[in-house]
């Protein structure tokens, strides 16, 4: 792991005065002081409206699930299509959900894209009223799942987050992959490669493209085009670019994560820069006896990282590190059980991966969004993924203040007294865990202003999957030319955003 020397002010000392600078300009605007007790809907992982695809797993044996489920009282209509397949695959399929419900829908594996390829393999979600989207990638003992994210939080830059193979395995393939679906007709899309050693190139219509070259390509509204590393190369840093907001996925065709033997499926749904936050936590998984991965992604250059952890037997330490370039990122290994508080002095991403089995733990590698402290929400709905033949084991891994932990919710009750609720160090925060049961569940805060960071995480044998349960998706980056803004939600740049942002 890179170190760097500690500078006179460190990062988490500059995000400090910058967080109580714009709290006091927050409070000293009367009419923001009033909106923090108003709260509406603020942009988020919920919408009316989803454009998603699904990237290669290996075989060909199982569909592909889309799971629906709403927080609305009121019956809502749901339409799913393929407006632009015209296989055997098309899909236009019509169903009602509404509070409490979440309906699946099996999705021919026809409709998954293969290779390096261009196809009209994009699924259209329309609902009358919000619904929460995320799709099951599964095939036998190869399983991740994603958070589907509306059109209306999409945006124009990405970076592409992957993992490098430390095991070559020639079969099932580990080819890092990812993939842009356009939600607009004539979408001008651009992609710059990783000028890194762990890059080599990728081949599209004839062409091969190495490190800091650019791929351009025009898509049109639910157009999906892949691109596959053709090797045991890392897609890390790839640089996403669009004149019209996209839908962006990374990972891996399969992955070994670590040195032991098996692998998974890898992929998540991204947030575009713009949405990326300075602070974070990370959650161990449960129930392992080694640590696993995270990667920082940096958007900004000179972008310094603190990070402090604390194990199971409360030791804690402390690293820092420097990302130099925009794109530039770095893989560390945590210690086993071990809860991590992560301060940046300019936003980023942090991708969680799973480490492949140990000792045979049932613990498989999954790629998980680690959403950022700035982006927490107070409520959210889930459906645990339902499996042809078992069940998974489901876990709940959440962050709060810890003055707010007495507050937490499953299905309107008190959260389990036996959590061991571990202290954040250099925070106010608290973290934990607990088994939840399958079906559809609500996680909320008695006070709408409270609120918490959570994934889900399953697993099985030779199956895992991971996911944030949802976030907030507000702009807190930079000023942007388009504000998207619509009944249901107020526009990112408002007092609730700023309040939320502030408030853990």
């Amino acid at each position: 792991m890179a170190t760097r020397p500690a500078s006179s002010t460190s990062a988490y000392e500059n995000a400090h005065l910058q967080w109580s600078l714009d709290l006091h300009l927050l409070l000293q605007d009367t009419s923001m002081t009033k909106m923090k007790l108003s709260l509406g809907s603020v942009f988020d992982n919920q919408g009316q409206e989803f454009i998603v695809a699904f990237m290669e797993n290996t075989d060909d044996m199982q569909n592909l699930e889309l799971f629906v489920a709403t927080i609305v009282d009121r019956l809502v209509n749901v339409t799913v299509s393929t407006p632009k397949y015209s296989g055997n695959a098309y899909l236009n399929q019509h169903f009602q959900i509404s509070r409490g419900n979440t309906t699946m829908v099996s999705i021919d594996v026809e409709l998954r894209m293969k290779g390096t390829s261009l196809s009209p393999k994009g699924i259209l979600i329309q609902a009358t009223d919000e619904v929460i989207v995320y799709g099951v990638n599964r095939q036998h003992n190869t399983n991740d799942a994603f958070l589907g994210l509306p059109v209306d939080v999409l945006g124009n830059e990405y970076y592409a987050v992957s993992y490098l193979p430390t095991v070559k395995l020639r079969t099932p393939p580990q080819y890092a992959q990812l993939m842009v679906v356009a939600t607009v007709d004539g979408t001008q899309v651009e992609i710059t490669f990783p000028d890194s050693n762990d890059f080599d190139h990728v081949s599209f219509d004839g062409k091969d493209y190495y490190g800091g070259q650019t791929l351009t390509v025009t898509l049109n509204r639910c157009v999906a085009l892949q691109l596959q590393t053709e090797g045991y190369y890392d897609l890390t840093g790839a640089y996403l670019k669009s004149d019209k907001p996209v839908a962006f996925f990374s990972g891996n065709v399969r992955a070994v994560v670590g040195a032991a033997g098996s692998s998974d499926h890898l992929v998540e749904q991204l947030i575009s820069t713009d949405r990326w936050g300075k602070r974070f936590v990370i959650v161990p998984i449960p129930e392992r006896a080694v640590g696993d991965f995270f990667k920082v992604i940096g958007n900004t250059d000179a972008t310094e990282v603190d990070f402090t952890c604390i194990s199971s037997t409360s030791m804690i330490t402390s690293d820092k590190i420097l990302l130099a370039k925009a794109g530039s990122y770095q893989l560390v290994e945590m210690n086993p059980k071990s809860y991590c508080y992560i301060v940046a002095n300019n936003s980023i991403f942090i991708g969680y991966f799973v480490k492949s089995q140990y000792n045979r733990d049932n613990h498989d590698p999954a790629l998980i969004l680690i959403p950022p402290i700035e982006q927490y929400a107070a409520e959210y709905v889930f459906a645990t993924p339902k499996k042809t033949v078992g069940s998974y084991e489901n876990f709940f891994l959440f962050v709060v203040k810890d003055k707010d932990k007495a507050g937490l919710r499953l299905d309107e009750e008190p959260f389990p007294s036996t959590i061991d609720y571990v202290s954040i160090p250099n925070s106010s925060l608290v973290a934990g865990y607990m088994v939840v049961e399958d079906g559809f569940h609500k996680f909320n805060h008695i006070s709408p202003i409270s609120v918490f960071g959570g994934i889900m995480y399953g697993r099985y044998t030779y199956e895992t999957y991971g996911l944030p349960v949802g976030l907030r998706m507000a702009k807190i980056n930079k000023n942007t030319s388009t504000q998207h803004c619509d009944a249901l939600n107020q526009p990112s740049s408002s007092s609730h955003d700023l309040y939320l942002q502030h408030h853990v």
